[in-house]
Formats: C-alpha cells, structure tokens, sequence
C-alpha cells in the first residue's frame, strides 16, 4: 500500500463502508443493515455503496448494494480512489483482546483512505482495549486522520480525548435505530404453536474462555429447577460455529429435566431486522451475546446478562438489569447458584424489567440516530 495508488484524484462516486462485515455475526451484520439504511436515504443509487466483505457475493444478495473482497488489495484500490466517504464502522474493530491483526488492518484502510483523499469517518465505534504499544499508536494515528467520529460509550471519549482528539460525539450502537422486519411466514406458524400462556425463554451462549461445557450443564440443571412452569425453551444460534455446542449442550440436560424445547430454522431469517421481530416475543432472554441482549432489549423485553465482556456487563448496567459477571472466576456450581437467584428474582419482578427496558431503549435510539446526522452532513457537503 503505498502513497502513488491514489496520485490522480479522479471524481468521487462511492460511500465506501468497511466493518466485521461478511463473517455471519448478527450483531455486526445488523450494523452493516442500519448504516446502509442510513446511507440509502442519501444515495440513492445503491451500487454507489461499497461494502468491504469478507463474502461479496452474499453481502450483494442480501442488502442489494456493490460489494468487494475486503482483502484484494485489487479491489479496495478502484473504490477508494473515487471515495466521497470512507465509513469505518461499526462494532469494536480498533482492539486487539486477541491479537494486533485487527488494529493494523483497519488502520491500513485508514490510511488508504487518507492517500487517497477520502474524508473518514469513524461511526458508532467502541475503541479499546488496546494493549500494545503498536495497537494504541496505529489507532491514534487513525482518529487523528479522521473528518468526525461518533463512539458508543464514555470511555472510549475518554481514551480520544486523552489524545488530543476533539471532534467526538458520544451516540450509541446503531442497532437501537434498526427497524425490525417481518419473520417468515413459516417461522410465525412454528412460534404460534406454542401453546397460549406458556412462558417463552431464549438463550444466547458462544465460546468463551469464561464459560465450560461443565457449566453450561450446570446452569441446565439449575434453570430448569427455577424456570416458571409451563417454560419453553429456545436456543438462540446467532453463529453457529461458536453457539451451536454450547447451546446443544444445555438444550440436553433441559429435556433430562422433562422441560420442552423450540428448535426453529435460524437460516430463514436473511436480514438482521429479523430477529428483532423475533426477540421481541419472548418474555424473557438469557443472554452472552451483546446484540441478542440489545435487541432483546430496543423491543421491551427483560435480559439476564451473561457477562463475558465489558461491553455486556455495561449493558446491562444501563438498563438495570440482572447480570452474572463470568469474570469474577466463579466454579461452575456457584455460578450456577448465582444464575438461579438471578432468575427467581428476575420473575418476581418481570413487569418491572420491562419498564425499564422501555424507558431507556427510548433515550439510546435518540442517542443512536445523531450517526446519521453525522455522515448526513458530510455527504451534503
């Protein structure tokens, strides 16, 4: 990558968007949604609107704008020479809680950017950690050459301001603005033959060096002895290569206990606005996965949160809702116990846990919806 790809400026035609995008994980894929959503009522011609994916061809299909490889260096080249926006975002893509490779590539296509002459901006973001010398000074780097950036949570306002970088506004993750869509017909005569009065559970686990397969069995045992009769259970397979065992898992030691299960065809929900349509049926969510819990709650539904990360654990924090902080290193027995004193309590007290989630999924879609005004006025300029 170097500075003579981009020399001759030539006329900006595209928006281009770069992400998580392409890896079938819902919560980054509802942000691709929203922020697609939000750059369509701008651009009308949708193939204007670039998208770095991991799988072109499907992020084409389903969300009908143009899409290239985000590793063909090839590719990203003719885009970004004719950029008018370059938007990073969202989700935690400038972190490296396993490794540097995500820094350095997000702030390659930062620089690229630059070279290229293509204002940035740096939507919805959660920045951090950043552990390593190299990670933090690559991110700075980037937010400095940014033209605005809007971040999800406090701290990381903190950590930009720390460096000197003002031109900050705190939002909130872009999914709090997401309009849910219908759910296949098939998929509403399955939840319709649930019988009326019985008590909807849904569960999100994924790996995790937090939780074992030894106490996900443990909080199997411990749930199905504190779940409301008459509970049905549904195993929430956001991505089936980190769900898929856990959930199993635990869906066995249910049926053990003689407690009923919902399987449905997760595969049929091709847009991320789905499963808002979807979560917003239950009446209760148990949950690891941040988006599951997020969505659960933009649509009123109570959460017990699973917390393998801050992000959870702030969540949850948020909107006053019960949460286990797997962190704390609890056995499986324990965290178990603690899970089903989580769940009693969150059953006495369900009318008020929706309330909550209500009154504050309000303010965070208010919050969220300032990212459009962002983009809105660069575009316009």
């Amino acid at each position: 990558m170097t500075a003579g790809w981009c020399y001759t400026r030539v006329m900006s035609e595209y928006v281009v968007v770069s992400g998580y995008y392409g890896f079938d994980n819902l919560g980054d894929e509802a942000i691709l949604e929203e922020i697609l959503a939000e750059v369509g009522r701008l651009i009308k011609d949708k193939s204007k609107i670039v998208v770095l994916s991991q799988n072109p061809e499907k992020t084409r299909s389903v969300f009908g704008v143009s899409s290239v490889d985000r590793w063909s260096l090839s590719a990203l080249h003719p885009v970004f020479s004719k950029a008018k926006l370059f938007i990073s975002g969202g989700g935690g893509l400038y972190q490296d809680t396993t490794s540097v490779k995500s820094v350095v590539y997000y702030a390659g296509l930062a620089m690229l950017a630059r070279l290229c002459g293509a204002p940035m901006v740096i939507y919805a973001q959660g920045i951090g950690p950043l552990r390593s010398a190299l990670s933090a000074a690559l991110t700075k780097s980037a937010m400095k050459s940014a033209r605005a950036i809007t971040v999800r949570d406090s701290n990381s306002v903190s950590l930009l301001e720390k460096w000197g970088i003002r031109n900050v506004v705190l939002t909130a993750d872009p999914v709090w603005c997401l309009e849910p869509t219908p759910l296949p017909e098939s998929m509403v005569a399955a939840l319709g033959r649930v019988p009326a009065g019985r008590f909807l559970l849904g569960l999100s686990l994924r790996e995790s060096p937090l939780i074992t397969l030894a106490m996900v069995e443990a909080f199997a045992n411990s749930l199905a002895k504190s779940a409301k009769p008459g509970t049905v259970l549904v195993p929430l397979i956001l991505q089936h290569n980190q769900d898929a065992e856990l959930l199993n898992a635990f869906a066995k030691v249910w049926k053990d206990h003689g407690m009923e299960t919902l399987d449905l065809d997760f595969a049929q929900l091709t847009r991320p606005s789905q499963w808002i349509s979807l979560l917003s049926r239950f009446d209760l969510i148990v949950g690891m996965r941040f988006h599951a819990l997020l969505m659960a709650l933009k649509s009123g539904v109570p959460t017990i949160g699973l917390a393998y990360d801050p992000k959870v654990s702030y969540l949850m924090k948020n909107f006053d809702q019960p949460s286990l902080n797997l962190a704390k290193g609890y056995d499986e027995e324990g965290a178990a116990s603690q899970l089903s004193e989580l769940m009693a309590g969150a059953l006495c007290n369900i009318l008020e846990l929706q309330e909550r989630a209500t009154k504050v999924s309000a303010s965070q879609k208010e919050l969220a919806c300032q990212n459009f005004e962002v983009i809105a006025k660069i575009l316009n300029s």
